[in-house]
């Protein structure tokens, strides 16, 4: 009965491991399959990790741009001018913008309001205080909006761990991302290192694996066109500093931080 009893037990095993395995090669092929179909569709949302102004500023002139190209495409089409010569649009204008833990609000609006751009377009994630915390907290955000497909925006030093964490944070959401590095001046306060880079990948591993059965959920999700600037106080907007890179005047700051400020 003793041997009986181990052959049984390793029979049990064997097809406990075949069941495993199995599911997950469904897994990673379904998964792989819905990634290939989500690089195939247009951006549905630009994502900005936090660390340098330069990011925000570059990521609201790419909106700006395209909303420019989208009038005068409308314009031509009014016109009657045959636009199929005309190269498709590869994003829309009112796609949304999410910056992780980005510049001061009053910064922020004041680089989408000089551009142009619709500022309820803009959302500012405020928990992250790290590269691992941009991916924990604003990849449930994104995948609450179902998006497909990602553009990412960081620095060109942030670039490698930024990228490897986002192929695992998304692709865990079915989510495909693209990037698009910002251009910098200095070095942005992101700064990489073997270690980090390890650590954080095996971090953002365990936590895409437990997410879907443990969100972790924001509770700071700032519209910028719903900003109540009365929760300014005094000394805040008298302190309110702006990175240099941005070239941001205090005439273009929101009216009423212009008014705490004198």
């Amino acid at each position: 009965m003793g041997k009986l009893s181990r052959i049984w037990r390793h029979k049990l095993i064997r097809r406990s491991l075949l069941v495993l395995v199995s599911a997950i090669a469904i897994v990673f092929t379904w998964r792989t399959v819905s990634l290939v179909m989500a690089a195939r569709l247009p951006v549905d949302a630009w994502f900005v990790l936090g660390g340098s102004i330069k990011r925000e500023v570059y990521v609201a002139d790419q909106a700006a741009d395209l909303m420019r190209s989208e009038a005068e495409s409308d314009t031509r089409s009014d016109t009657g001018l045959d636009l199929r010569s005309q190269p498709p649009t590869s994003t829309k204008a009112d796609i949304p913008i999410l910056i992780s833990t980005g510049s001061k609000l009053p910064c922020l609006w004041a680089i989408f309001n000089r551009a142009g751009v619709n500022l309820d377009r803009v959302w500012v994630e405020e928990c992250a205080d790290s590269t691992f915390g941009n991916f924990v907290y604003s990849v449930p955000i994104l995948a609450s909006w179902n998006a497909r497909h990602v553009k990412l925006t960081t620095s060109e030093t942030h670039y490698p761990r930024a990228k490897w964490m986002a192929q695992i944070a998304l692709g865990a959401r079915g989510i495909w991302v693209e990037f698009d590095a910002a251009p910098e001046i200095g070095v942005p306060a992101n700064q990489e290192s073997r270690r980090k880079t390890v650590l954080d990948l095996m971090r953002i591993t365990a936590e895409s694996i437990v997410a879907p059965i443990l969100p972790i959920h924001c509770d700071r999700l700032t519209n910028l066109a719903q900003v109540d600037w009365s929760q300014w106080r005094d000394q805040d907007a008298k302190n309110l500093r702006c990175e240099h890179q941005a070239q941001i005047s205090p005439e273009e700051l929101p009216p009423e931080i212009r008014r705490l400020s004198h």
